[in-house]
Protein backbone atom coordinates (compact mmCIF):
# COMPACT_ATOMS: atom_id res chain seq x y z
CA UNK A 1 0.00 0.00 0.00
CA UNK A 2 2.66 2.11 0.93
CA UNK A 3 4.24 1.68 -2.54
CA UNK A 4 1.84 2.39 -4.48
CA UNK A 5 0.87 5.86 -2.25
CA UNK A 6 4.03 7.22 -3.17
CA UNK A 7 3.78 6.27 -6.85
CA UNK A 8 0.26 8.18 -6.73
CA UNK A 9 1.44 11.28 -4.86
CA UNK A 10 4.75 11.42 -6.53
CA UNK A 11 2.93 11.86 -9.68
CA UNK A 12 -0.31 13.56 -9.44
CA UNK A 13 0.09 16.96 -9.40
CA UNK A 14 2.18 16.67 -12.84
CA UNK A 15 -0.35 14.83 -14.24
CA UNK A 16 -2.89 16.69 -12.98
CA UNK A 17 -1.27 19.76 -14.80
CA UNK A 18 -0.50 17.97 -17.53
CA UNK A 19 -1.81 15.48 -19.10
CA UNK A 20 -5.34 14.20 -20.48
CA UNK A 21 -7.15 12.32 -17.78
CA UNK A 22 -8.51 9.68 -20.00
CA UNK A 23 -6.62 6.50 -20.00
CA UNK A 24 -3.91 8.00 -17.66
CA UNK A 25 -1.87 4.95 -15.65
CA UNK A 26 -2.51 6.57 -12.73
CA UNK A 27 -6.23 5.39 -12.48
CA UNK A 28 -4.72 1.92 -12.48
CA UNK A 29 -3.04 3.10 -9.94
CA UNK A 30 -6.49 4.04 -8.23
CA UNK A 31 -7.71 0.67 -8.90
CA UNK A 32 -4.76 -1.02 -7.12
CA UNK A 33 -4.80 1.35 -4.16
CA UNK A 34 -9.09 0.12 -3.80
CA UNK A 35 -7.79 -3.43 -4.56
CA UNK A 36 -5.47 -3.38 -1.56
CA UNK A 37 -7.91 -1.76 1.18
CA UNK A 38 -10.55 -4.52 -0.03
CA UNK A 39 -7.79 -6.98 0.72
CA UNK A 40 -7.12 -5.67 4.34
CA UNK A 41 -8.88 -8.44 6.95
CA UNK A 42 -10.61 -5.74 8.37
CA UNK A 43 -12.08 -4.63 5.37
CA UNK A 44 -12.63 -8.24 3.73
CA UNK A 45 -14.78 -9.01 7.08
CA UNK A 46 -16.70 -6.00 7.20
CA UNK A 47 -20.03 -6.92 5.85
CA UNK A 48 -22.10 -4.24 3.74
CA UNK A 49 -18.89 -2.32 3.24
CA UNK A 50 -18.31 -0.36 -0.09
CA UNK A 51 -14.75 0.55 -1.03
CA UNK A 52 -14.35 3.28 -4.00
CA UNK A 53 -11.67 5.94 -5.09
CA UNK A 54 -11.44 8.75 -7.58
CA UNK A 55 -9.59 10.46 -9.29
CA UNK A 56 -12.11 12.67 -11.03
CA UNK A 57 -14.68 11.63 -13.94
CA UNK A 58 -13.52 13.93 -17.05
CA UNK A 59 -11.90 16.29 -15.28
CA UNK A 60 -8.62 15.48 -12.73
CA UNK A 61 -9.89 15.89 -9.36
CA UNK A 62 -8.37 18.67 -6.94
CA UNK A 63 -8.71 16.50 -4.09
CA UNK A 64 -8.20 13.05 -5.49
CA UNK A 65 -10.08 10.27 -2.92
CA UNK A 66 -10.11 6.81 -1.46
CA UNK A 67 -13.32 5.93 0.69
CA UNK A 68 -15.05 2.94 2.58
CA UNK A 69 -18.66 3.33 2.92
CA UNK A 70 -21.30 1.38 5.21
CA UNK A 71 -23.56 -0.05 2.87
CA UNK A 72 -26.30 0.18 5.74
CA UNK A 73 -26.15 4.43 6.23
CA UNK A 74 -25.13 5.60 2.54
CA UNK A 75 -24.22 4.31 -0.58
CA UNK A 76 -22.49 7.34 -1.51
CA UNK A 77 -19.47 9.80 -1.15
CA UNK A 78 -22.20 12.67 -1.81
CA UNK A 79 -23.92 12.29 1.59
CA UNK A 80 -23.77 10.27 4.59
CA UNK A 81 -20.60 9.95 7.25
CA UNK A 82 -17.81 7.57 5.89
CA UNK A 83 -14.23 6.69 6.08
CA UNK A 84 -12.22 8.35 3.61
CA UNK A 85 -8.55 9.03 2.85
CA UNK A 86 -8.30 12.77 1.21
CA UNK A 87 -4.67 14.16 -0.36
CA UNK A 88 -3.79 17.18 0.02
CA UNK A 89 -3.82 18.92 -3.27
CA UNK A 90 -0.51 20.03 -3.81
CA UNK A 91 0.25 15.98 -3.01
CA UNK A 92 2.21 16.66 0.89
CA UNK A 93 -0.04 15.23 2.86
CA UNK A 94 -2.74 12.19 2.79
CA UNK A 95 -5.24 12.17 5.40
CA UNK A 96 -7.03 9.21 7.05
CA UNK A 97 -10.62 10.89 8.20
CA UNK A 98 -13.58 9.85 9.49
CA UNK A 99 -15.94 12.35 7.52
CA UNK A 100 -18.79 13.74 6.04
CA UNK A 101 -20.43 13.76 2.15
CA UNK A 102 -20.75 17.53 0.89
CA UNK A 103 -22.66 17.46 -2.02
CA UNK A 104 -26.05 16.87 -1.51
CA UNK A 105 -26.17 19.02 1.79
CA UNK A 106 -24.34 22.10 0.09
CA UNK A 107 -26.60 21.88 -3.22
CA UNK A 108 -29.94 21.43 -0.46
CA UNK A 109 -28.58 24.35 1.88
CA UNK A 110 -26.32 26.22 0.53
CA UNK A 111 -22.76 27.15 1.12
CA UNK A 112 -23.14 28.86 4.05
CA UNK A 113 -25.72 27.15 5.85
CA UNK A 114 -23.87 23.59 4.63
CA UNK A 115 -20.86 24.53 6.52
CA UNK A 116 -22.69 25.04 9.73
CA UNK A 117 -24.80 21.86 9.24
CA UNK A 118 -21.57 19.99 8.53
CA UNK A 119 -19.44 21.74 11.72
CA UNK A 120 -22.22 20.46 13.99
CA UNK A 121 -22.62 16.96 13.06
CA UNK A 122 -18.57 16.87 13.21
CA UNK A 123 -18.77 18.15 16.94
CA UNK A 124 -21.80 15.64 17.20
CA UNK A 125 -19.99 12.48 16.72
CA UNK A 126 -16.49 14.04 17.30
CA UNK A 127 -18.14 14.11 21.06
CA UNK A 128 -18.42 9.78 21.03
CA UNK A 129 -16.26 8.26 23.78
CA UNK A 130 -14.85 5.90 20.71
CA UNK A 131 -14.21 9.22 18.91
CA UNK A 132 -12.00 10.59 21.63
CA UNK A 133 -10.60 7.01 22.27
CA UNK A 134 -8.50 6.50 19.19
CA UNK A 135 -5.22 6.53 19.62
CA UNK A 136 -2.77 8.66 16.98
CA UNK A 137 -6.16 10.32 15.76
CA UNK A 138 -7.27 14.21 16.65
CA UNK A 139 -10.63 15.27 16.79
CA UNK A 140 -11.42 18.52 15.00
CA UNK A 141 -11.59 19.51 11.20
CA UNK A 142 -8.13 21.55 11.26
CA UNK A 143 -6.40 19.38 8.37
CA UNK A 144 -4.96 21.31 5.56
CA UNK A 145 -5.66 20.67 1.98
CA UNK A 146 -3.93 22.78 0.84
CA UNK A 147 -7.26 24.13 -1.38
CA UNK A 148 -9.09 26.90 -2.12
CA UNK A 149 -12.10 24.24 -3.67
CA UNK A 150 -15.38 24.57 -3.26
CA UNK A 151 -15.64 21.09 -2.69
CA UNK A 152 -12.25 20.94 -0.61
CA UNK A 153 -13.30 23.31 1.74
CA UNK A 154 -16.01 21.67 2.41
CA UNK A 155 -14.60 18.53 3.23
CA UNK A 156 -12.34 20.07 5.78
CA UNK A 157 -15.47 21.10 7.67
CA UNK A 158 -17.34 17.91 7.85
CA UNK A 159 -13.92 16.26 9.42
CA UNK A 160 -15.03 14.41 12.13
CA UNK A 161 -11.37 12.70 13.05
CA UNK A 162 -8.18 12.38 11.59
CA UNK A 163 -4.74 10.75 11.08
CA UNK A 164 -1.98 13.32 9.03
CA UNK A 165 0.71 11.39 6.58
CA UNK A 166 3.53 13.14 5.49
CA UNK A 167 4.13 12.20 1.38
CA UNK A 168 7.75 12.56 2.61
CA UNK A 169 7.50 10.08 5.66
CA UNK A 170 4.31 7.71 4.80
CA UNK A 171 4.43 4.22 7.35
CA UNK A 172 4.69 1.23 6.04
CA UNK A 173 2.16 -0.73 5.42
CA UNK A 174 1.54 -2.81 8.89
CA UNK A 175 0.96 0.92 10.35
CA UNK A 176 -1.60 2.22 7.88
CA UNK A 177 -2.98 -1.13 8.09
CA UNK A 178 -3.79 -0.85 12.25
CA UNK A 179 -4.75 3.11 11.66
CA UNK A 180 -7.69 2.14 9.08
CA UNK A 181 -8.94 -0.51 11.06
CA UNK A 182 -8.76 1.34 14.36
CA UNK A 183 -10.34 3.92 12.81
CA UNK A 184 -13.31 1.77 10.64
CA UNK A 185 -13.86 -0.08 13.99
CA UNK A 186 -15.05 3.15 15.34
CA UNK A 187 -16.86 3.90 12.51
CA UNK A 188 -18.69 0.88 12.25
CA UNK A 189 -19.82 0.70 16.00
CA UNK A 190 -21.43 4.20 14.69
CA UNK A 191 -23.19 2.81 11.37
CA UNK A 192 -24.51 -0.20 14.02
CA UNK A 193 -26.13 2.31 15.77
CA UNK A 194 -27.27 4.51 12.97
CA UNK A 195 -28.70 1.57 10.88
CA UNK A 196 -30.76 0.44 13.63
CA UNK A 197 -32.41 3.71 14.90
CA UNK A 198 -32.72 4.86 10.80
CA UNK A 199 -34.67 1.44 10.75
CA UNK A 200 -36.77 2.11 13.41
CA UNK A 201 -37.56 5.75 12.44
CA UNK A 202 -37.82 5.18 8.85
CA UNK A 203 -41.89 4.38 8.19
CA UNK A 204 -42.48 1.07 6.52
CA UNK A 205 -43.66 1.28 2.60
CA UNK A 206 -46.76 1.09 1.61
CA UNK A 207 -46.03 -0.49 -1.64
CA UNK A 208 -49.85 -0.82 -2.24
CA UNK A 209 -50.41 2.87 -2.18
CA UNK A 210 -47.23 3.50 -4.16
CA UNK A 211 -48.77 1.30 -7.17
CA UNK A 212 -51.71 2.62 -6.53
CA UNK A 213 -49.94 6.65 -6.95
CA UNK A 214 -48.53 4.97 -10.20
CA UNK A 215 -51.79 3.77 -11.27
CA UNK A 216 -53.43 7.06 -10.64
CA UNK A 217 -50.32 9.02 -12.50
CA UNK A 218 -50.71 6.88 -15.86
CA UNK A 219 -54.44 7.71 -15.23
CA UNK A 220 -54.28 11.34 -14.99
CA UNK A 221 -51.85 11.16 -18.48
CA UNK A 222 -54.69 9.90 -20.61
CA UNK A 223 -53.72 6.10 -20.61
CA UNK A 224 -56.53 3.79 -18.58
CA UNK A 225 -55.23 0.06 -17.98
CA UNK A 226 -56.92 -2.12 -15.04
CA UNK A 227 -55.17 -1.64 -11.14
CA UNK A 228 -54.43 -5.47 -11.20
CA UNK A 229 -52.13 -5.21 -14.53
CA UNK A 230 -50.52 -2.66 -12.57
CA UNK A 231 -49.61 -4.63 -9.30
CA UNK A 232 -49.06 -7.41 -11.76
CA UNK A 233 -46.74 -5.50 -13.84
CA UNK A 234 -44.90 -4.25 -10.49
CA UNK A 235 -44.90 -7.90 -8.89
CA UNK A 236 -43.59 -8.74 -12.02
CA UNK A 237 -40.25 -6.49 -11.95
CA UNK A 238 -39.91 -6.90 -8.37
CA UNK A 239 -39.81 -10.55 -9.08
CA UNK A 240 -36.99 -10.08 -11.49
CA UNK A 241 -36.01 -7.32 -13.57
CA UNK A 242 -37.20 -8.64 -17.22
CA UNK A 243 -40.51 -8.44 -18.44
CA UNK A 244 -41.76 -8.69 -21.81
CA UNK A 245 -45.43 -6.98 -22.81
CA UNK A 246 -46.79 -8.73 -25.62
CA UNK A 247 -50.13 -8.37 -27.93
CA UNK A 248 -50.98 -6.85 -31.12
CA UNK A 249 -49.30 -3.41 -32.23
CA UNK A 250 -51.13 -0.03 -30.58
CA UNK A 251 -52.00 -1.55 -27.08
CA UNK A 252 -50.18 0.46 -25.28
CA UNK A 253 -47.56 -1.45 -24.33
CA UNK A 254 -44.57 0.75 -24.77
CA UNK A 255 -46.74 3.68 -23.32
CA UNK A 256 -47.00 1.41 -20.30
CA UNK A 257 -43.06 1.06 -19.49
CA UNK A 258 -42.54 4.93 -20.36
CA UNK A 259 -45.65 5.88 -18.06
CA UNK A 260 -44.59 3.35 -15.31
CA UNK A 261 -40.77 4.93 -15.33
CA UNK A 262 -41.81 8.02 -15.67
CA UNK A 263 -44.05 7.93 -12.20
CA UNK A 264 -41.05 6.87 -10.31
CA UNK A 265 -38.96 9.72 -11.62
CA UNK A 266 -37.16 8.07 -14.54
CA UNK A 267 -37.25 10.02 -17.56
CA UNK A 268 -34.93 10.42 -21.11
CA UNK A 269 -34.53 13.77 -20.06
CA UNK A 270 -32.74 12.70 -16.50
CA UNK A 271 -30.70 9.90 -18.63
CA UNK A 272 -33.09 6.78 -16.53
CA UNK A 273 -35.25 6.10 -19.07
CA UNK A 274 -34.16 4.68 -22.41
CA UNK A 275 -36.15 3.64 -25.49
CA UNK A 276 -34.43 1.42 -28.05
CA UNK A 277 -35.76 0.29 -30.85
CA UNK A 278 -34.70 -2.83 -32.17
CA UNK A 279 -33.81 -3.47 -35.36
CA UNK A 280 -34.52 -6.57 -37.94
CA UNK A 281 -30.96 -6.90 -38.56
CA UNK A 282 -29.22 -7.58 -35.01
CA UNK A 283 -27.39 -11.11 -34.75
CA UNK A 284 -25.25 -10.69 -31.70
CA UNK A 285 -25.41 -8.35 -28.63
CA UNK A 286 -22.72 -5.75 -30.51
CA UNK A 287 -25.54 -3.00 -30.66
CA UNK A 288 -26.50 -3.19 -27.45
CA UNK A 289 -23.12 -4.21 -25.23
CA UNK A 290 -20.66 -2.77 -27.98
CA UNK A 291 -17.87 -3.77 -30.09
CA UNK A 292 -14.07 -2.81 -30.91
CA UNK A 293 -13.86 -0.71 -34.19
CA UNK A 294 -10.81 -1.88 -37.07
CA UNK A 295 -8.08 0.48 -34.42
CA UNK A 296 -9.07 -2.01 -31.66
CA UNK A 297 -10.93 0.83 -29.65
CA UNK A 298 -13.59 -0.31 -27.86
CA UNK A 299 -17.28 1.37 -28.50
CA UNK A 300 -19.63 0.52 -26.51
CA UNK A 301 -23.54 0.14 -26.43
CA UNK A 302 -26.06 2.09 -25.61
CA UNK A 303 -27.08 -0.38 -23.06
CA UNK A 304 -23.58 -0.39 -21.54
CA UNK A 305 -23.89 3.57 -21.20
CA UNK A 306 -27.40 3.25 -19.41
CA UNK A 307 -25.44 0.22 -17.11
CA UNK A 308 -22.71 2.68 -16.21
CA UNK A 309 -25.72 5.34 -15.71
CA UNK A 310 -27.21 2.93 -13.47
CA UNK A 311 -24.31 1.99 -11.66
CA UNK A 312 -23.23 5.61 -10.72
CA UNK A 313 -26.47 6.34 -9.33
CA UNK A 314 -27.32 2.80 -6.97
CA UNK A 315 -30.60 4.56 -5.13
CA UNK A 316 -32.41 5.29 -8.61
CA UNK A 317 -34.41 2.77 -10.45
CA UNK A 318 -33.08 2.97 -14.20
CA UNK A 319 -35.56 1.75 -17.12
CA UNK A 320 -34.75 0.40 -20.75
CA UNK A 321 -37.34 -0.06 -23.12
CA UNK A 322 -36.67 -2.71 -25.81
CA UNK A 323 -39.20 -1.87 -28.30
CA UNK A 324 -40.22 -4.40 -30.91
CA UNK A 325 -37.88 -6.50 -28.79
CA UNK A 326 -38.70 -9.71 -31.34
CA UNK A 327 -37.94 -7.92 -34.47
CA UNK A 328 -34.81 -9.75 -34.43
CA UNK A 329 -34.06 -13.24 -32.73
CA UNK A 330 -34.07 -12.68 -29.32
CA UNK A 331 -31.25 -14.99 -28.56
CA UNK A 332 -29.38 -13.85 -30.93
CA UNK A 333 -28.74 -10.71 -29.48
CA UNK A 334 -30.08 -10.83 -25.97
CA UNK A 335 -28.93 -14.58 -24.93
CA UNK A 336 -25.80 -12.83 -23.25
CA UNK A 337 -27.66 -10.91 -21.25
CA UNK A 338 -30.20 -13.41 -20.39
CA UNK A 339 -27.86 -15.99 -18.75
CA UNK A 340 -26.08 -12.91 -16.63
CA UNK A 341 -28.90 -12.41 -15.04
CA UNK A 342 -29.12 -16.05 -13.73
CA UNK A 343 -26.22 -14.94 -12.01
CA UNK A 344 -27.51 -12.16 -9.75
CA UNK A 345 -26.10 -13.07 -6.28
CA UNK A 346 -25.63 -11.16 -2.69
CA UNK A 347 -22.38 -9.14 -2.12
CA UNK A 348 -22.22 -7.40 0.53
CA UNK A 349 -25.92 -6.25 0.91
CA UNK A 350 -26.06 -5.66 -3.27
CA UNK A 351 -27.26 -7.57 -5.82
CA UNK A 352 -24.34 -8.57 -8.14
CA UNK A 353 -24.17 -10.34 -11.59
CA UNK A 354 -21.14 -11.93 -12.74
CA UNK A 355 -19.07 -9.33 -15.01
CA UNK A 356 -20.48 -8.05 -18.36
CA UNK A 357 -17.04 -8.27 -20.18
CA UNK A 358 -13.84 -10.11 -19.43
CA UNK A 359 -10.64 -8.84 -19.74
CA UNK A 360 -9.67 -10.16 -22.67
CA UNK A 361 -12.54 -8.48 -24.62
CA UNK A 362 -10.43 -5.23 -24.75
CA UNK A 363 -7.52 -4.33 -26.84
CA UNK A 364 -6.30 -0.82 -25.01
CA UNK A 365 -6.07 -0.07 -20.86
CA UNK A 366 -7.90 2.57 -20.79
CA UNK A 367 -10.84 0.28 -22.28
CA UNK A 368 -10.10 -2.24 -19.72
CA UNK A 369 -10.47 0.06 -16.87
CA UNK A 370 -13.84 1.77 -18.12
CA UNK A 371 -15.90 -1.49 -18.72
CA UNK A 372 -14.22 -4.59 -17.75
CA UNK A 373 -15.62 -3.98 -13.75
CA UNK A 374 -19.25 -3.85 -15.42
CA UNK A 375 -22.02 -6.16 -14.13
CA UNK A 376 -25.83 -5.15 -14.12
CA UNK A 377 -27.02 -2.98 -11.29
CA UNK A 378 -29.58 -4.15 -8.78
CA UNK A 379 -31.44 -0.73 -10.18
CA UNK A 380 -31.73 -1.49 -13.87
CA UNK A 381 -35.25 -2.89 -15.22
CA UNK A 382 -35.60 -4.52 -18.69
CA UNK A 383 -39.01 -4.36 -20.09
CA UNK A 384 -39.50 -5.88 -24.01
CA UNK A 385 -42.24 -4.64 -26.22
CA UNK A 386 -43.57 -7.37 -28.55
CA UNK A 387 -46.23 -7.13 -31.22
CA UNK A 388 -46.84 -11.20 -31.93
CA UNK A 389 -47.55 -11.59 -35.72
CA UNK A 390 -46.55 -12.79 -39.32
CA UNK A 391 -43.59 -10.28 -39.13
CA UNK A 392 -41.79 -11.20 -36.40
CA UNK A 393 -39.94 -13.70 -34.58
CA UNK A 394 -40.91 -16.45 -31.76
CA UNK A 395 -39.97 -16.84 -28.65
CA UNK A 396 -37.85 -19.67 -27.49
CA UNK A 397 -38.34 -21.50 -23.98
CA UNK A 398 -34.80 -19.59 -22.34
CA UNK A 399 -36.79 -16.59 -23.09
CA UNK A 400 -39.98 -17.49 -21.64
CA UNK A 401 -38.59 -19.30 -18.78
CA UNK A 402 -36.84 -16.15 -17.72
CA UNK A 403 -39.20 -13.69 -18.02
CA UNK A 404 -42.42 -13.16 -17.26
CA UNK A 405 -44.53 -12.53 -20.04
CA UNK A 406 -47.71 -10.04 -19.71
CA UNK A 407 -50.58 -10.23 -22.85
CA UNK A 408 -51.94 -6.89 -23.52
CA UNK A 409 -54.74 -8.08 -25.94
CA UNK A 410 -58.16 -6.52 -24.41
CA UNK A 411 -58.98 -2.96 -25.90
CA UNK A 412 -61.31 -0.93 -24.87
CA UNK A 413 -61.89 1.86 -27.41
CA UNK A 414 -64.46 3.94 -25.37
CA UNK A 415 -61.92 4.62 -23.09
CA UNK A 416 -61.18 7.96 -23.99
CA UNK A 417 -63.33 9.68 -21.83
CA UNK A 418 -61.22 9.03 -19.07
CA UNK A 419 -59.07 11.34 -20.54
CA UNK A 420 -61.12 14.36 -19.93
CA UNK A 421 -62.10 13.23 -16.84
CA UNK A 422 -58.36 13.31 -15.04
CA UNK A 423 -55.91 15.03 -16.94
CA UNK A 424 -56.66 18.39 -15.15
CA UNK A 425 -55.75 16.78 -11.99
CA UNK A 426 -51.77 16.30 -13.53
CA UNK A 427 -50.72 19.61 -11.85
CA UNK A 428 -51.96 18.22 -8.26
CA UNK A 429 -52.04 15.18 -7.14
CA UNK A 430 -51.04 13.01 -9.92
CA UNK A 431 -46.69 14.69 -9.86
CA UNK A 432 -44.11 12.01 -10.51
CA UNK A 433 -43.06 10.69 -7.05
CA UNK A 434 -39.78 9.65 -6.26
CA UNK A 435 -39.24 6.10 -5.43
CA UNK A 436 -36.21 4.19 -4.73
CA UNK A 437 -34.89 1.30 -6.47
CA UNK A 438 -34.96 -0.51 -2.90
CA UNK A 439 -38.85 -0.65 -3.19
CA UNK A 440 -38.41 -2.28 -6.81
CA UNK A 441 -35.48 -4.49 -6.20
CA UNK A 442 -35.52 -7.73 -5.66
CA UNK A 443 -35.89 -9.37 -1.95
CA UNK A 444 -35.15 -12.40 -3.03
CA UNK A 445 -32.07 -14.08 -5.28
CA UNK A 446 -32.76 -18.06 -3.96
CA UNK A 447 -35.55 -20.04 -2.99
CA UNK A 448 -33.56 -20.85 0.77
CA UNK A 449 -33.51 -16.49 0.90
CA UNK A 450 -37.69 -16.80 1.69
CA UNK A 451 -37.32 -20.14 3.94
CA UNK A 452 -38.36 -20.51 6.74
CA UNK A 453 -40.75 -17.38 6.94
CA UNK A 454 -42.53 -18.37 3.97
CA UNK A 455 -42.14 -21.71 3.80
CA UNK A 456 -46.07 -22.03 3.87
CA UNK A 457 -47.00 -19.83 0.62
CA UNK A 458 -43.87 -22.07 -1.33
CA UNK A 459 -45.65 -25.37 -0.17
CA UNK A 460 -48.89 -23.99 -1.76
CA UNK A 461 -47.18 -23.14 -5.03
CA UNK A 462 -45.06 -26.28 -5.08
CA UNK A 463 -48.22 -28.26 -4.35
CA UNK A 464 -49.66 -26.70 -7.39
CA UNK A 465 -47.20 -26.83 -9.84
CA UNK A 466 -46.72 -30.32 -9.15
CA UNK A 467 -50.46 -30.80 -10.07
CA UNK A 468 -49.40 -28.35 -13.48
CA UNK A 469 -46.21 -30.84 -13.87
CA UNK A 470 -48.40 -33.98 -14.06
CA UNK A 471 -50.75 -32.39 -16.88
CA UNK A 472 -47.84 -31.23 -18.67
CA UNK A 473 -45.16 -33.74 -18.77
CA UNK A 474 -46.95 -35.97 -21.51
CA UNK A 475 -46.05 -33.26 -23.99
CA UNK A 476 -42.48 -32.66 -21.99
CA UNK A 477 -43.44 -29.31 -21.04
CA UNK A 478 -43.13 -29.57 -17.40
CA UNK A 479 -41.30 -26.92 -15.44
CA UNK A 480 -38.17 -26.33 -13.60
CA UNK A 481 -36.64 -25.34 -10.41
CA UNK A 482 -36.26 -21.44 -11.83
CA UNK A 483 -40.17 -21.29 -12.79
CA UNK A 484 -40.72 -22.68 -9.49
CA UNK A 485 -38.68 -20.24 -7.46
CA UNK A 486 -39.96 -16.88 -9.64
CA UNK A 487 -43.68 -17.80 -9.36
CA UNK A 488 -42.89 -18.42 -5.25
CA UNK A 489 -41.05 -15.01 -4.78
CA UNK A 490 -44.30 -13.56 -6.42
CA UNK A 491 -46.99 -14.82 -4.76
CA UNK A 492 -44.69 -13.79 -1.64
CA UNK A 493 -44.47 -10.56 -2.69
CA UNK A 494 -48.25 -10.38 -3.33
CA UNK A 495 -48.85 -11.20 0.01
CA UNK A 496 -46.53 -9.40 1.86
CA UNK A 497 -47.51 -6.05 0.13
CA UNK A 498 -51.59 -6.97 0.42
CA UNK A 499 -52.24 -5.98 -3.74
CA UNK A 500 -54.45 -9.19 -4.58
CA UNK A 501 -56.28 -12.14 -3.64
CA UNK A 502 -53.60 -15.25 -3.73
CA UNK A 503 -56.21 -16.71 -6.57
CA UNK A 504 -56.07 -13.56 -8.81
CA UNK A 505 -52.17 -13.40 -7.88
CA UNK A 506 -51.59 -17.40 -9.15
CA UNK A 507 -53.64 -15.89 -12.21
CA UNK A 508 -51.45 -13.97 -13.76
CA UNK A 509 -48.87 -16.35 -12.62
CA UNK A 510 -50.24 -19.11 -14.87
CA UNK A 511 -50.99 -17.08 -17.54
CA UNK A 512 -47.59 -15.62 -17.78
CA UNK A 513 -45.30 -18.20 -16.69
CA UNK A 514 -46.94 -21.58 -17.95
CA UNK A 515 -49.37 -20.85 -20.86
CA UNK A 516 -46.64 -19.12 -23.17
CA UNK A 517 -44.92 -22.16 -23.50
CA UNK A 518 -47.80 -24.18 -25.45
CA UNK A 519 -47.79 -24.23 -28.56
CA UNK A 520 -48.36 -26.83 -31.62
CA UNK A 521 -49.77 -29.27 -33.65
CA UNK A 522 -49.21 -32.00 -31.44
CA UNK A 523 -52.42 -33.97 -29.83
CA UNK A 524 -50.57 -33.93 -26.80
CA UNK A 525 -50.57 -30.48 -26.94
CA UNK A 526 -54.51 -30.15 -26.79
CA UNK A 527 -54.56 -33.09 -24.27
CA UNK A 528 -52.56 -30.60 -22.01
CA UNK A 529 -55.08 -27.82 -22.55
CA UNK A 530 -58.10 -29.57 -21.37
CA UNK A 531 -56.13 -30.37 -18.27
CA UNK A 532 -55.12 -27.19 -17.46
CA UNK A 533 -58.87 -25.88 -18.10
CA UNK A 534 -60.01 -28.69 -15.46
CA UNK A 535 -57.44 -27.26 -13.05
CA UNK A 536 -58.52 -23.61 -13.57
CA UNK A 537 -62.23 -24.46 -12.91
CA UNK A 538 -62.70 -27.40 -11.51
CA UNK A 539 -65.02 -28.76 -13.95
CA UNK A 540 -63.90 -32.01 -15.92
CA UNK A 541 -64.09 -31.55 -19.99
CA UNK A 542 -66.63 -34.27 -21.04
CA UNK A 543 -65.59 -33.78 -25.07
CA UNK A 544 -62.37 -34.93 -26.35
CA UNK A 545 -62.88 -32.97 -29.98
CA UNK A 546 -65.10 -30.03 -29.10
CA UNK A 547 -63.48 -28.99 -25.87
CA UNK A 548 -63.00 -25.32 -27.22
CA UNK A 549 -67.36 -24.79 -26.84
CA UNK A 550 -67.56 -26.80 -24.11
CA UNK A 551 -65.15 -24.49 -22.04
CA UNK A 552 -66.83 -21.54 -23.47
CA UNK A 553 -69.86 -22.60 -21.81
CA UNK A 554 -68.08 -23.62 -19.10
CA UNK A 555 -66.97 -20.22 -18.45
CA UNK A 556 -70.53 -18.60 -19.01
CA UNK A 557 -72.52 -20.88 -16.43
CA UNK A 558 -70.19 -21.65 -14.03
CA UNK A 559 -69.90 -18.37 -11.66
CA UNK A 560 -66.94 -19.09 -9.62
CA UNK A 561 -63.70 -19.93 -11.91
CA UNK A 562 -60.74 -19.98 -9.70
CA UNK A 563 -58.04 -18.58 -12.67
CA UNK A 564 -60.95 -16.79 -14.93
CA UNK A 565 -57.97 -15.40 -16.83
CA UNK A 566 -55.72 -18.42 -17.70
CA UNK A 567 -59.19 -20.20 -18.23
CA UNK A 568 -60.24 -18.06 -20.85
CA UNK A 569 -56.93 -17.96 -22.65
CA UNK A 570 -57.00 -21.84 -22.42
CA UNK A 571 -60.29 -21.82 -24.09
CA UNK A 572 -59.09 -19.61 -26.82
CA UNK A 573 -56.05 -21.73 -27.50
CA UNK A 574 -58.27 -25.03 -27.70
CA UNK A 575 -60.47 -23.04 -30.10
CA UNK A 576 -57.49 -22.58 -32.25
CA UNK A 577 -56.15 -25.66 -32.62
CA UNK A 578 -59.60 -27.13 -33.38
CA UNK A 579 -59.92 -24.91 -36.08
CA UNK A 580 -56.12 -24.34 -37.49
CA UNK A 581 -54.60 -27.88 -36.00
CA UNK A 582 -51.80 -25.53 -34.75
CA UNK A 583 -52.45 -23.36 -31.18
CA UNK A 584 -50.28 -20.60 -29.59
CA UNK A 585 -50.24 -18.56 -26.55
CA UNK A 586 -49.49 -15.41 -29.21
CA UNK A 587 -52.78 -13.84 -30.99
Amino acid sequence: MRALLEEFMNNYAYARDHDPIKGHPLSNVMKRMVEKVQAISCVATYDGIIVEGSIGKGNWAKIPWLALLDSRITDTTQKGVYVVYLFSEDMSRLYLTLNQGVTEISQKLGTIEARRSLRDKAQEIGARPDVQALDGFRVGNDIDLATMSHLGLLYVEGTIAYKEYHARDLPDDNVLERDLCSLLSVYKNYADETAVIDRKSRPPVNYRDTVHSIYEYIKAKGFVFEEDLLFNFFLSLKTKPFVILAGISGTGKTKLIELFAEAVGATSDNGRFELIPVRPDWNDSSDLLGYRNLEGKFQPGILTRVIQRALSDINNPYFVCLDEMNLARVEYYFSDFLSLLETRRWYKGELRTNKIFRETDFVFQEDREEFAGLYIPENLYIVGSVNMDETTHPFSKKVLDRANTIEFFEVALDNYGSYQETIHFEGQAFLPQKVSSSVLRSEYCVLSDCLPERKAIVDEVVNILTKVNDILQPANLHVGYRVRDEISFYMIYNQEFGLMDKDKAFDWQLLQKILPRLQGSSRKIYQALIGLFELCTNVPLESSEGAAEEAENVLENVAVVRWPRSARKIAYMLGRYEEDGFTSFWA
